[in-house]
């Protein structure tokens, strides 16, 4: 038998999830709104 969430996990598309449905766009909307409220405009990504 094999665990659930293991199998989940290995099987789940991460950079899918914040667009597959309305509600996860929203979210997605939310936290690009929030970030760029707190990351500073001259600021370096590594």
């Amino acid at each position: 038998m094999k665990n659930y969430v293991i199998e989940n996990y290995e099987n789940y598309k991460e950079e899918d999830r914040l667009t597959t449905n309305n509600a996860r766009r929203i979210e997605f909307v939310n936290t690009v709104k929030v970030l760029k409220e707190h990351i500073k405009k001259k600021s370096k990504t590594h």
